[in-house]
């Protein structure tokens, strides 16, 4: 049986698996499937859709079969993204067959909720079981890591905390520097900037920062905290790249001063030039992720028309929505109400 977390049988179920999951997306602290099951249970009733525990507890002709998995409502993207799965395939021989469970019953709970994505951040060497279990790769995604703040980086000049009137040049940015199958599953609205969940909001604290040059914006900073490290996404201007050893040192120089080390800096596998500069500054690569989106195909609610009765209509007036009236071999179409 597959259920959200709900007894005190399920949260022991998920103590004694904290250890032997899979985090998806940057690395989890061992403590983190824990921390998110009590803020789950906080808001279970209210906020499903923004981060939820689904626990398994079957048996079949080969023994037991448990797991959980854990999905929260993706900051960055328009949808929900599995941020930890167990148990591992080091850990149980069955680990893909709970997976599949688990992944189909999120679907169709989530599907219910509205939602239209499922994406989940995936280290390479599990692609392929995702492919299998109906998820489709869209981008690839390079983590560095930077253990503390180099040394001798420039003044980080010219940078300025984002605001509201800036949205229109920040998604100007995000379309000049990604291609649009992307843009078509993250959808331009959010793309770079996201649309955070009130729970989102409360658990993590987002900052956004951008650079202009003669009105034009050509860097842009996001930095939030993440699984025990600061998570920072820059993205430069393509006219710019040439100058992407500065901007990446002003950012970093930025993000020493807003927020704790380590840093994760995430690059995607089509934005030029930020790897070297990582690399100049002493970045370290920690690994690849396979960027990969399920669809749930969720019905979309829309408010239906209501239209007055004709016999509520007052007396006098003549509901017509279209008249044709012929005059010279021509015709013209004419919405109106008619008086008699």
């Amino acid at each position: 049986m597959i259920r959200p977390l709900s007894t005190p049988l399920d949260l022991w179920l998920v103590y004694n698996f904290r250890h032997k999951g899979m985090g998806l997306g940057l690395m989890e602290g061992e403590e983190a499937p824990l921390n998110r099951v009590m803020v789950a249970l906080i808001f279970s009733l209210v906020a499903e859709d923004q981060m939820a525990t689904y626990v398994m507890q079957e048996t079949d002709d080969n023994g037991h079969l448990r797991g959980f998995i854990q999905v929260q409502r993706d900051p960055y993207r328009p949808g929900v993204q599995v941020i930890y799965l167990a148990p591992s395939p080091v850990y149980e021989e069955s680990a893909y067959q709970v997976w599949a469970r688990l992944l189909e019953y999120a679907v169709l709970r989530l599907r219910n909720l509205g939602v239209k994505r499922l994406f989940a951040d995936v280290p390479e060497a599990e692609e392929e079981p995702f492919r299998e279990l109906g998820f489709a790769l869209y981008a690839r995604e390079d983590v560095y890591i930077l253990e503390e703040a180099p040394r001798n980086l420039p003044e980080p000049e010219g940078w300025r905390p984002s605001e509201s009137k800036d949205r229109w040049d920040v998604q100007r940015l995000y379309k000049l520097t990604t291609p649009l199958p992307v843009q078509q599953v993250e959808n331009t609205i959010t793309g770079i900037t996201g649309s955070e969940g009130f729970l989102s909001r409360f658990l993590r604290k987002r900052e956004e920062w951008l650079l202009r040059s003669k009105g034009e914006t050509i860097a842009y900073l996001q930095g939030a905290r993440e699984g025990g490290m600061t998570s920072l996404r820059l993205v430069i201007h393509p006219e710019f790249t040439s100058e992407s050893e500065k901007l990446v040192g002003t950012a970093l120089a930025l993000a020493s001063l807003r927020w704790p080390a380590p840093y994760a800096i995430r690059v995607r596998n089509y934005e030029g030039g930020i790897r070297g500069a990582l690399e100049s500054w002493s970045g370290r690569f920690y690994k690849t992720l396979s960027l990969m989106v399920r669809h749930t195909f969720a019905f979309e609610k829309v408010e239906a028309k209501s239209y007055r009765p004709v016999r509520d209509l007052p007396v006098g007036v003549l509901p017509v929505n279209i008249t044709k009236l012929a005059k010279g071999g021509e015709g013209r179409r004419r919405c109106s109400m008619l008086k008699r």
